[in-house]
């Protein structure tokens, strides 16, 4: 324990939180070191799994962390990146996910890659109950052809853009 904290808290090495629950939602949260402050602790170097509606799992990682058991939710900060076993993934620079609710607001930058294509926006919500991935901001998208690679990308022409306030649905990663 360190010595030179304020009273009432508590530096823990490596704390891990799980919730295997049959009726919950499932799920395991890790760090390097966390700060508990009261019920609420501050993570460092983060890693996570949580499973999606359809029993998949869901992995994350992130610079930092704020995970509020009471409210069973966690804002992740700095290099955030979610990704599955089919190889979509979503980064962005800070997401807060609702565990409860299964909801997950990424903001500031967002990439999410399929093997087909590229969606980036300024802001995306993802909503597992019902299997709805809304983007924000300013979106574009690109469509990968299937030899592609992500650095083989074309001519811009293949590139779609749009601004203002709407996204569609779809897309990929994310949970």
């Amino acid at each position: 324990m360190n010595e030179n904290l304020t009273p009432g808290v508590i530096e823990i090495l490596n704390p891990t939180f799980v919730n295997k629950g049959l009726d919950e939602n499932p799920y395991e949260i890790a760090a390097k070191k966390g700060i508990q402050i009261n019920e609420d602790i501050e993570l460092y170097a983060v890693t996570g799994k949580f499973t999606d509606k359809d029993k998949k799992l869901i992995y994350i990682s992130a610079d930092k962390g704020y995970f509020s058991q009471d409210q069973q939710v966690i804002e992740l900060t700095g290099n955030v990146l979610m990704y599955d076993d089919l190889g979509n993934k979503t980064s962005t620079e800070k997401a807060t996910i609702d565990i409860e609710i299964k909801k997950t607001v990424l903001t500031n930058k967002v990439i999410s890659v399929t093997n087909t294509s590229e969606i980036q926006s300024d802001s995306s919500v993802v909503d597992d109950e019902n299997g709805l991935i809304t983007y924000t901001g300013t979106v574009s998208y690109t469509h990968l052809r299937a030899h592609e690679t992500r650095d083989e990308r074309g001519s811009p022409r293949r590139r779609v853009k749009k601004k203002g306030g709407g996204g569609g649905g779809g897309g990929g990663g994310g949970g």
